[in-house]
């Protein structure tokens, strides 16, 4: 913080404009007044920053108003001349306390972001040493903390919204070409990882935009140097899938970010996969050009008229062949104009028929030729669009020498009747009326065994959907949706029939779309009676209802027993962390107390006292591990324990560990060493807990080493992070492997029972990496040494 000095009107007024040669040379230096003493403590004073002074013996010697509140004091001679830890005794063996040691023993300022667990609270600390003793400025940071964290979850929300977005989101660079971003979508759709679409860099396009495409997509991208902030482009293309698919894309696109110059540098864009679209768009082109195909090379005589004035607008060549006419005397002239119609009452009644049902079926009439010579043709009409205006699409049969087989053809319709009549099933066809209803044409086979009804009392009566069940008429109205989508459908549903009795039918269904609106214009289908199935399938269902009721009953009395067994297990869960907890707090105070006596800070000891106390302070950091191991233990079996995942840096979480391990290791004159990664980062977890499980396989690793050295690593391995504690101590005999993670278990070796433990320590490790989505591993080597690894995703 720099102190600071009020300027007068005139002085600020003179400082902003730059003083000429002239004046520099003949303007002598002004002489300024330092600052007296107590101008500095009125500046401390008002300082938003807790300071506070020690001398080198850990007494107070100047605490500032901010400092004196934000350490739980009403006034600062509350601390003044007091010991630090005895005021604190909690602080004791805190990140705080060795860092205040740490710079007093090197003589070095530090700097530092800690949590201070005892209040709960996070602090910047910045310690400034001298021979003297400490200045420490301290500011509470736990709501930038918070707003830290609440940035980070925010942040973490959005990238889960990109990347449930069911297409993919990109931005893209135009001056570096490539996506410098991509969300998860693209790496599941396409097969490319993350680190295979960055190594394609500015090749990306070549790499995977097909090469029909790729100059379109070259110039959509120039364009886009000059557009404005409002502009929103669009642009279809196709894209090679990692396994060598090819896949049509429509991307949306607007600026992102412009360079020095206004221009546009980055666009966003969603794409979304359009290759069914464009796989039906080749369809309906291939079918209209089938359909050109089939209407010139048809041998059957094609004709399309205007609905409006009935005038030719095309034929093809089997039309004029059968009439005798030309080309010219057909297109722009009706039929009645060339003389077709033998019977004018024919015609009429022909179009009365299309007026009123939008569609000729079977019509029978008598036809001319040019030449004279008189037939008979069957005549079929279907509505059509083109440009915007209806049509008539026609066929002509001629069945003038079909004629004399009429009998023959009656025969053959009585047999098919009466197959139908005594089939098992009836069909149907439907077509729309001129209010848009679906009506019943007509119904064949077992119609009326089935429903009861005459085909006229049927459509009197109001047709299939008066019939259905009402529970069922949902499952008709799906049905429906899809037959206009051109979606055959196949669906089971209950009828009434004339007299009442509820049957269930099948019922298959294949929808007519009029080529040119593709629109519903009629449905073929057919209904199968499937009552006596039913019936069978609903005994079957009550006696596997009846089946499975057995089962339960015969289980009852074990779930029983298993649910009593688990509330026993989680009572004894609950009571257990219960008192742990309530053991802890005294525990802490037992700690810091004897640390604090046998500093000295109470008065000199003799060997005798130092040695007790030394014991008492062993014996209380044994037990409160136990506790804490109890604790965790019994959280994590009560489901109490929560880990709570946010970002965190690994390679600082393995600094602060070292920092706290390192006085056991030169206790036993051992070496710690590090192998971090450079691409150790950012990741997104329980800093606390990952903590905790490095800090329980160090200590152990330090524990059973008498010598040589204990070693972290931690890399990125296969899209995981991994992190291994090796030791050469004195290693874990195959047969005992099995039994390291089982709470309360310690490995009998003699050597082992050597060093105390609770036996705890590897099992809550275990639980604590799978509850954080990972695992834990150990190789070891009796005699030489052991490695323990654990893994967590990034």
């Amino acid at each position: 913080m720099k102190a600071t000095t009020k300027k007068s009107k005139n002085e600020g007024k003179n400082n902003s404009r730059k003083p000429s040669v002239r004046e520099s040379k003949s303007t002598p230096a002004k002489r300024v007044r330092p600052l007296a003493p107590k101008q500095f403590v009125d500046i401390i004073e008002h300082m938003n920053d807790g300071v506070v002074v020690l001398d080198k013996d850990w007494h107070y010697v100047y605490v500032n108003q901010k400092a004196t509140i934000m350490l739980q004091r009403q006034k600062p001679s509350d601390l003044i001349g007091r010991h630090i830890w005895t005021e604190y005794p909690e602080g004791v063996g805190q990140p705080f306390q060795l860092a205040y040691e740490k710079a007093m023993r090197e003589q070095i300022p530090i700097v530092f972001e800690d949590h201070y667990e005892p209040w709960d609270l996070w602090f910047e600390n910045r310690i400034y040493p001298s021979p003297e003793g400490l200045l420490i400025l301290f500011t509470e940071i736990s709501d930038r903390k918070r707003i830290e964290s609440l940035l980070n979850e925010r942040q973490y929300f959005l990238q889960k919204i990109l990347d449930t977005e069911p297409g993919t989101v990109y931005i893209y660079d135009l001056e570096e070409r490539r996506n410098v971003y991509v969300n998860r979508f693209w790496l599941l759709a396409f097969g490319y990882t993350e680190e295979e679409t960055q190594a394609m860099g500015n090749q990306l396009l070549n790499q995977i935009i097909h090469p029909d495409d790729l100059t379109r997509v070259l110039e959509h991208h120039e364009i886009w140097r000059q557009a404005s902030n409002d502009d929103l482009r669009e642009i279809d293309y196709r894209v090679q899938t990692k396994t060598g698919e090819w896949r049509w894309l429509h991307s949306r696109e607007v600026p992102f970010a412009r360079d020095e110059v206004g221009n546009v540098k980055q666009i966003l864009g969603i794409t979304h996969d359009i290759t069914v679209r464009k796989q039906v768009e080749k369809a309906l082109r291939e079918s209209e050009e089938k359909f050109s195909k089939v209407f010139y090379a048809s041998p059957i005589p094609l004709s399309i008229n205007r609905a409006s004035d009935g005038r030719y607008v095309e034929v093809n060549g089997s039309f004029l062949e059968r009439s005798g006419f030309q080309r010219e005397e057909v297109i722009g002239h009706t039929a009645q104009e060339m003389g077709v119609w033998v019977n004018p009452a024919e015609r009429e009644k022909m179009r009365r028929i299309l007026r009123e049902q939008g569609s000729l079926r079977d019509f029978e009439g008598q036809f001319r030729t040019k030449s004279g010579r008189v037939g008979t043709a069957l005549l079929f009409r279907e509505i059509i669009e083109l440009a915007g205006e209806k049509h008539f699409i026609g066929t002509s049969l001629d069945i003038t020498e079909r004629k004399r087989m009429e009998e023959a053809l009656r025969e053959s319709e009585k047999r098919y009747q009466l197959i139908s009549t005594v089939a098992s099933d009836y069909m149907f066809s439907t077509q729309l009326d001129a209010d848009g209803r679906l009506t019943l044409n007509w119904v064949t086979g077992a119609f009326e065994s089935i429903t009861g009804y005459t085909l006229e009392e049927y459509v009197a009566h109001g047709g299939w959907r008066s019939t259905l069940h009402p529970d069922d008429l949902a499952i008709d109205d799906r049905d429906l949706e899809n037959l206009r989508a051109n979606k055959p459908v196949i669906s089971e549903v209950r009828t009434f029939t004339k007299d009442g009795k509820l049957v269930w039918v099948r019922v298959y269904a294949q929808p007519v779309l009029d080529v040119e609106s593709k629109k519903l214009t009629g449905i073929y289908g057919a209904v199968q009676d499937i009552t006596d199935r039913k019936r069978a399938e609903e005994g079957l269902r009550q006696l596997n209802e009846e089946l499975e009721g057995r089962i339960a009953a015969r289980t009852e009395e074990l779930a029983a027993a298993m649910i009593r067994a688990q509330e026993s297990d989680r009572l004894k869960s609950a009571f257990l962390a219960t008192m742990s907890h309530e053991l802890r707090t005294p525990l802490n105070s037992i700690i810091g107390f004897t640390g604090v006596i046998l500093r000295g800070l109470a008065g000199p000891l003799n060997d005798e006292q130092n040695i007790q106390l030394g014991m008492i302070r062993d014996s209380a950091h044994h037990l409160l591990a136990l506790i804490n191991d109890v604790l965790d233990i019994s959280k994590i079996e009560a489901g109490q324990l929560e880990i709570i995942k946010r970002p965190f840096n690994m390679r600082q979480a393995i600094e602060s560990v070292l920092r706290i391990v390192q006085p056991l290791a030169d206790k036993k004159n051992l070496q710690l060493g590090t192998i971090i990664g450079t691409n150790i980062d950012t990741i997104t977890n329980d800093r606390r807990r990952v903590e905790q499980v490095l800090i329980n396989l160090v200590n152990n690793a330090i524990k059973f080493t008498e010598r040589g050295e204990v070693s972290i690593e931690c890399q990125i391995r296969d899209g995981w992070l991994e992190t291994s504690v090796r030791d050469s101590g004195i290693g874990i005999k195959p047969e005992d492997v099995d039994r390291l993670f089982k709470p309360f278990q310690q490995i009998d070796t003699g050597l082992a029972r050597s060093h105390d433990g609770t036996g705890l320590g590897l099992a809550i490790c275990k639980r604590l990496v799978t509850l954080m989505g990972g695992e834990i591993t150990v190789e070891s080597q009796w005699g030489i040494g052991s490695t323990f690894k654990f893994t967590l995703p990034i």
